[in-house]
């Protein structure tokens, strides 16, 4: 069990984000500073616009009864711009809304949406004048945290048999995830049992397929860089697998109408053809003519 935490910790985004948002917070440089102290000055002061003033005294109540500094706010805005990387505003506001402690949605999105206008404007993240607003960092973080993003892309498999705890709790030990993909999650009956049968399935590496190399036809620059990029993902993943004995477990998750998909990217059994190739069932039955096909 051991082994799988310290992998979990070494490819979680989630455990990635703790410890680099406990980083930022020992920024405390003259701009980090004043732009948290612009984040309070914004909700602590009267606005003529009643819903958003009233909005803004749940929340400050909210940072108060959980101890939430504006220090702390800044970094989970920091932290998370990092830990996604280039990616929209949506994104961003979406992954932020429990910042506000409210249940309304549209209210919690208006307010993360200004606080992030406010560290816009202070030039630590920068939102591109496009039609998505592509939201990045505008500063440069500590080269650790640099390739820890760059091996934190997607979660490996599993080096136990990880069974599913509850809808909210696919099974990993440091990443909470629910068993259902994308926005379709629920508190309803599901098949946990049938989760748990997948999850148990062991795998290994096909060694014969190691001197082969994946095969593409692109030509653009930018696709390229993308392919390349995930084809080290997956150089690294078979090479963490096969330093582990060569023996590992997919966790899968529903999509809303329960078809079932194994986490990860690097290795699938519902891959493309190559990473399908890459795989055997780790417990091997010989084939012969008295099973009856």
């Amino acid at each position: 069990m051991h082994t799988q935490i310290d992998l979990e910790k070494k490819y979680s985004k989630q455990y990635l984000a703790k410890e680099m948002k406990l980083h930022m917070l020992e920024y405390h440089t003259e701009l980090f500073n004043l732009t948290a102290e612009t984040l309070l000055t914004f909700m602590d002061k009267d606005h003529d616009y009643e819903p958003i003033a009233e909005s803004n005294r749940e929340v400050l109540t909210h940072w108060n009864q959980k101890d939430i500094s504006p220090y702390d706010v800044l970094a989970s805005i920091l932290t998370t711009v990092a830990v996604a990387g280039r990616t929209t505003l949506q994104d961003i506001v979406s992954q932020l809304v429990y910042l506000t402690g409210t249940e309304d949605f549209k209210s919690a999105c208006r307010t993360v949406g200004q606080l992030i206008s406010i560290v816009a404007a202070s030039g630590l993240i920068k939102v591109e004048k496009s039609t998505l607003r592509m939201v990045s960092l505008n500063f440069e973080i500590d080269k650790y945290f640099q390739g820890r993003l760059a091996t934190c892309m997607y979660m490996p498999p599993a080096l136990i048999p990880l069974k599913p705890r509850s809808n909210s709790d696919a099974g990993w030990f440091i990443t909470k995830k629910s068993i259902f993909l994308n926005k379709n999650h629920h508190e309803g009956n599901a098949p946990l049992h049938w989760l748990d049968t997948l999850n148990s399935i062991p795998f290994s590496i096909d060694l014969n397929m190691l001197k082969y190399d994946e095969e593409v036809d692109i030509t653009e620059a930018d696709k390229l860089k993308n392919f390349m990029g995930k084809r080290m993902t997956t150089i690294r993943t078979i090479k963490e697998m096969l330093a582990h004995g060569n023996e590992f477990y997919f966790i899968h998750r529903f999509c809303a109408r329960y078809r079932a998909y194994a986490a990860g990217y690097a290795l699938s059994p519902q891959g493309n053809d190559y990473r399908k190739a890459l795989l055997n069932l780790h417990k091997k039955e010989l084939l012969t003519d008295n099973y009856n096909f």
